[in-house]
């Protein structure tokens, strides 16, 4: 996901929220880079219980398709084969039926 928001190549916004929350871990990471040595361009958020405990989140990663009223409307859990493909479906779908 990096690299193609890094390529401006992601077709809709996406923020990395690290689910610890505001930690020490999480300001590491961000300050690293990723798998391909890449420095990183996403827009990183910290998460917190009660993120957690609204999106009912499962695993990581998950990719949250968020409505305009701020609903979660469908979720992917993992990181499968087409994963951007997949998410595009879904924004498309969602925007559909609001």
């Amino acid at each position: 996901m990096n690299a193609l928001k890094t390529e401006n190549k992601l077709p809709f916004a996406m923020y990395a929220v690290h689910a610890e929350g505001k930690s020490d871990k999480a300001l590491a990471l961000m300050d690293s880079t990723d798998i391909n040595g890449k420095p990183w361009k996403l827009d990183f958020v910290f998460g917190s219980k009660e993120l957690n405990d609204r999106l009912a989140v499962q695993g990581y990663p998950s990719y949250y398709i968020i409505d305009d009223h701020a609903r979660p409307v469908a979720v992917v859990l993992g990181h499968p084969e087409g994963t951007i493909d997949l998410l595009e479906w879904l924004i498309i779908q969602a925007k559909k039926r609001s």
